[in-house]
């Protein structure tokens, strides 16, 4: 996850960039359909998670 630049004039390429953390999935969680029913708000959730590297 070194993707992004820390300011604006960060010009460093992303292969120069300082890695900070990493994917632990690379899709979206999405509810279940037992989740769903009991909650319909669910419905639209997406659970993205990374893992901080110190």
């Amino acid at each position: 996850m070194a993707g992004r630049p820390e300011h604006f004039h960060d010009s460093r390429t992303q292969d120069e960039r300082e890695v900070r953390a990493s994917m632990i999935s690379t899709r979206p969680i999405s509810p279940s359909e037992s989740e769903i029913q009991s909650n319909p708000r669910s419905r639209s959730a997406r659970l993205r998670a990374i893992r901080k590297i110190i």
